[in-house]
């Protein structure tokens, strides 16, 4: 079965090559210039970061694109229902005393209805000084967080 996430892996190598270069050039000058060494070594590490935020990003999009693709709302797991609620009523549950009643509305509705999820829901938009995605991705992601929630699914 073709997938998203499936397509989207086999097109990663492509986006390492840059860091590929630059390692094989800090090994041709190590021991020629210190300073451009270490330049270099510092520039892949910043790049290799900036790789993984990406690549974490992309995976949470595409899984979401396959859960799309070969699920009902119904037949996701609960977490990721509820996180995917939270883009209509938030995270401020202790301020809003209905909200576990208009969670489960919303929640019954999509289900009615077939909704399809979007990925804004699972990534963190609000911090105003970013620690970047992968700690996002790490607090926030259903695959992430919850367990194995996934782990049964036909993906």
């Amino acid at each position: 079965m073709a997938t998203f996430l499936n397509d989207y892996i086999h097109g990663v190598d492509e986006k390492w090559q840059e860091i590929d270069i630059l390692i094989n050039n800090a090994k041709r000058i190590e021991d020629n210039d210190e300073n451009l060494y270490n330049a270099i070594c510092r520039s892949i590490t910043v790049l290799l970061v900036a790789h993984l935020e990406g690549f974490a990003k992309d995976l949470v999009k595409n899984v979401i694109r396959d859960l799309n693709q070969y699920c009902d709302f119904s037949a996701l797991p609960a977490a990721i229902k509820r996180t995917y609620c939270t883009k209509y009523l938030g995270n401020n549950y202790e301020k809003n005393r209905n909200y576990e009643k208009y969670m489960s509305k919303l929640i019954e509705k999509f289900e009615q209805t077939n909704c399809r999820i979007s990925d804004e829901p699972f990534f963190y938009s609000k911090n105003k000084n970013p620690t970047g995605v992968s700690e996002m991705i790490a607090n926030r992601s259903p695959i992430a967080s919850y367990d194995g929630a996934l782990a049964g699914h036909s993906l």
